[in-house]
């Protein structure tokens, strides 16, 4: 076998696939590089919570021998990938980034995991989070925060930022993630890579620890869009042991990733999604909307007034948040309180009073927005918005608490797919996040517009810390 060189900071899955499949790279070797990174880079980010060195290495030599024989499972056939660490994975303990999980070890895979292995991918290491996958820091205080791939001094948002940060540093070539304030997308941003937030029920929930079981999605972080929709059609489809998995077939995105946007009406949300963000975040996203019109998108100013309700009531997405966390960890809060991180203990306490009728009604509220949400893109193809106000703060502030979540959270709310991608950098060379989002279930149209603005945009990379 020829082995190809490989540099895992910068390789892709689309481009390591070509490798596996023309018999240019092993996958026992892709492996083992792959374990070289973590333990090169691991000592800067702290991306990982446990690594699957054995289970990797035997894995890797039984797809090589498939390759031999002719076997060939698909564009994951060999790829290594990283679960955020509410995953379930047999044999191995999901600690949820708690004290409370470290001792029990999963007796099956989750859904998204059998969908991975069977089509070849194989699992390299359980991801460092925000605990529980409530905030958006990833300062956590079990296994210590993650750090920001472009400055250790940074936080690499959250909750999935051990996923987004060993995706930026080549330690994985793609990780799951979950997210039901942002929990992808900020990451995402801030490491600049990309993170894919799909219509909740595309991919199953199964075996993962929910944070807030109507607000919660499964998705990608990957480098590429076509990387993170390659993932998406092998991880998506119908399960039977959720019920909230969608009858349908899984996406074919990446056979519609034309990159053709000649003619895409792009609603722009400045009042509500840009009004509040830094000067450099506008000013690296109004770039990016000269990039999409040069492509042939028609550029419109929108006005989102369920968006603004969506605003008004934002006490009430966080009291469905907060009451169906509560809910989940009632029995631990009640037993062993001193082992949560204060900030996630505070935040199940207060869901801990959040009234029946208070949450009903918050359910009832988000309905209606869902609804009048169709409407908007009956007008338009797709929204446009900075991802997050500001680039990533640092560690030594502490919890971002719900500021990150400001212009993610809505697209939760109204269920409707949402994909972010790097724009661009700071004066002090932290990524820019730019995000995109359509309706419900149209995930080719989501990712063909921010891969059309991906093959396009030109920005000035710098060196990462590390």
């Amino acid at each position: 076998m020829n082995e190809s060189v490989i540099d895992l900071k910068t390789i892709t899955i689309d481009e390591t696939s070509t490798l596996i499949a023309k018999q240019k790279i092993s996958i026992t070797n892709l492996v083992n590089l792959t374990i070289e990174q973590i333990t090169l880079t691991e000592p800067s980010t702290n991306a990982y919570i446990s690594v699957l060195k054995e289970d990797a290495l035997r894995q890797a030599q039984v797809l090589d021998d498939e390759i031999q024989q002719g076997k060939y499972r698909g564009p994951l056939h060999g790829i290594p990938i990283g679960l955020k660490d509410i995953i379930d994975l047999k044999g191995t303990i999901t600690t949820n980034g708690s004290k409370l999980f470290t001792s029990s070890i999963s007796e099956k895979n989750a859904t998204v995991v059998n969908k991975l292995i069977d089509n070849g991918a194989i699992i390299i290491g359980k991801l460092n989070l925000h605990e529980f996958a409530f905030g958006t820091s990833s300062i956590n205080p079990h296994y210590g925060a993650v750090k920001n791939p472009w400055g250790e001094r940074y936080i690499a948002g959250g909750s999935s930022g051990g996923s987004a940060a060993a995706v930026a540093v080549g330690s994985c070539l793609g990780a799951i993630g979950t997210d039901t304030g942002g929990s992808i997308r900020i990451p995402a941003a801030l490491c600049g890579v990309t993170g894919f937030m799909p219509t909740s029920g595309r991919v199953s929930k199964y075996g993962i620890t929910p944070l807030s079981w109507s607000l919660d999605h499964v998705g990608p972080l990957t480098k590429t869009v076509k990387d993170a929709c390659i993932m998406l059609d092998n991880i998506s489809g119908h399960d039977n042991l959720d019920e909230s998995s969608f009858n349908i077939e899984p996406t074919n995105i990446v056979a519609n990733l034309t990159g053709d946007i000649d003619g895409l009406k792009i609603g722009i949300p400045r009042k509500l999604l840009w009004d509040e963000c830094d000067d450099e975040i506008i000013e690296k996203a109004e770039k990016s909307l000269g990039i999409l019109e040069k492509l042939g998108a028609i550029i419109c100013e929108v006005s989102l007034p369920m968006m603004e309700e969506i605003r008004a009531v934002e006490k009430g997405r966080f009291r469905i948040l907060l009451a169906e966390a509560a809910t989940f960890h009632s029995k631990r809060i009640r037993e062993n309180p001193k082992n949560f991180g204060r900030d996630v203990l505070a935040s199940l306490q207060l869901g801990s009073l959040v009234s029946a009728t208070s949450y009903l009604n918050a359910q009832r509220i988000r309905a209606n927005l869902i609804k009048e949400s169709r409407n908007i893109f009956s007008e338009i193809d797709v929204l446009v918005s900075p991802t997050t106000r500001s680039v990533a703060p640092l560690i030594e502030d502490g919890d971002t608490g719900a500021i990150l979540s400001r212009l993610t959270a809505p697209y939760d709310v109204l269920d409707i797919p949402s994909i972010s991608v790097c724009c661009g950098f700071s004066k002090n060379n932290l990524p820019v996040g730019l995000m995109f989002a359509s309706n419900n279930l149209c995930e080719n149209t989501v990712a063909n517009a921010a891969f059309a603005f991906e093959q396009n945009a030109t920005f000035e990379i710098p060196e990462k810390k590390y």
